[in-house]
């Protein structure tokens, strides 16, 4: 069984989603189809700018959801100070 620490790190390969879609030019290299007037190659990119927004905010959720599961990776509460009660000699 993977550790709450392995899948963590699929999580993170939803960041490069945005950027492969940006690798190759000739794929929104082009004005059509048009949406709203504007060229494919800008309606695209604004597409990206969303999808890669949804990716980050998945991943981040994901891997912070598993963070805090994760009872390990809890950092420990400090002790409290010890104070001796207060006693009744007066």
């Amino acid at each position: 069984m993977a550790t709450p620490r392995g899948r963590r790190k699929h999580w993170q390969w939803m960041l490069l989603v945005p950027f492969l879609g940006l690798v190759y030019p000739p794929l929104y290299a082009r004005s059509g189809p048009r949406l709203i007037s504007l060229p494919f190659v800008v309606w695209y990119q604004f597409a990206l700018v969303v999808v890669g927004l949804l990716a980050s905010a998945l991943a981040f959720v994901a891997v912070e959801g598993m963070h805090r599961s994760d009872p390990a990776s809890d950092p420990a509460e400090p002790a409290a100070p010890s104070v001796a009660p207060p006693t009744a000699d007066t």
